[in-house]
């Protein structure tokens, strides 16, 4: 029953949220589905899933944006082998599966391609343009999809950086287990509490995904103050552990608050060296390597104060700042 609760909820959040009734969703479960390659051996969501989660890509080569998010997820697949996260594309709009073949020999596709002549993975996953992806997690649950539409930016980065901060999830989770016992002290660096207070327990990677998932659907339809603020409490709960700041710097880069969140992605190199995302969000937002540290933020602009008027008045009032 309580399972069936949540189903509702999340499917009346993401109506209100303006997100699709149908097909794949943040936040449920993966519609379970299996396939044939063209350039492999068959494919199915609990194999893709077992290790670390999945990527499931569904693209029509023929499209800008299904072309693009194919050749990002071939160059990418030794990053996600490696993390132990599957990977598959659904070839949406091609009829015939020597289609496919010939699509997959021309430009030496790797990663498993699986034709999908009558539509049935298009229909179950709910595709409605020339591309999505999803990232789910390996309880079988959605933590991110994205669609191809005229506002949004290339696919691929965007399901990179959910498996980024899913896998540091699952790790964080995975390194609790050996870790203090949860609340027993305060998180590092959080100066909210005082002296005497209850520390706050850190979360487990369920909750912990919750609010990342929560903080996408914030980012998705705009609240990004809301979606920064939650971040940085996260963080602090958290002890700013690795998956936290690599949350963190994300959601500092989406609201453009550049500088700061180059400062937190150089935090979460120093955590995990040669981390290939952050160094690549770092290299496209802070090129000149200006921003290293919290010394280096650009300081806060101080307040304008009221001119001191000394009653002078103009013939519309009180004189203005400037005249």
């Amino acid at each position: 029953m309580r399972h069936w609760a949540v189903g509702v909820l999340l499917c009346a959040m993401g109506a209100a949220f303006g997100q699709r009734g149908s097909g794949a969703q943040e936040g449920l479960k993966c519609p379970s589905f299996s396939g044939r390659p063209v350039n492999g051996k068959a494919v199915d969501l609990k194999g893709l899933i077992e290790k670390a989660g999945a990527v499931i890509a569904l693209a029509d080569p023929r499209s800008r944006e299904g072309g693009r998010l194919i050749a990002f997820l071939q160059q990418s697949q030794d990053q996600l082998i490696a993390k132990n996260v599957g990977v598959v594309i659904i070839c949406a709009g091609f009829g015939q599966e020597s289609s496919v073949q010939n699509f997959a020999k021309q430009n030496k596709i790797t990663v498993p391609l699986v034709p999908d002549g009558g539509r049935r993975l298009t229909r179950l996953f709910g595709l409605e343009s020339g591309a999505m992806v999803v990232v789910v997690n390996k309880e079988g649950t959605i933590v991110r999809r994205v669609d191809a539409t005229l506002d949004t930016a290339d696919l691929g980065p965007q399901a990179m950086a959910a498996v980024e901060a899913m896998v540091a999830a699952q790790k964080a989770a995975e390194e609790q287990g050996t870790a203090i016992p949860e609340g027993t002290e305060p998180a590092a660096g959080d100066t909210t509490q005082g002296e005497g207070a209850t520390p706050k327990p850190k979360l487990g990677e369920p909750d912990f995904r919750k609010r990342v998932v929560n903080g996408w659907r914030l980012i998705q339809n705009g609240h990004f103050s809301a979606a920064l603020e939650d971040a940085r409490t996260l963080a602090q709960q958290q002890g700013r552990d690795f998956g936290s700041l690599l949350w963190l710097s994300y959601t500092l880069e989406v609201a453009r608050q550049y500088p700061e969140a180059a400062v937190t992605y150089r935090q979460v190199l120093a955590l995990r060296p040669g981390h290939l995302y952050s160094l690549q969000a770092i290299g496209r937002i802070d090129p000149e390597g200006r921003y290293k540290t919290a010394a280096d933020l650009p300081k806060p602009e101080p307040e304008e104060k009221p001119a001191e008027t000394r009653g002078a008045t103009t013939s519309e009032g009180p004189a203005s700042i400037g005249g």
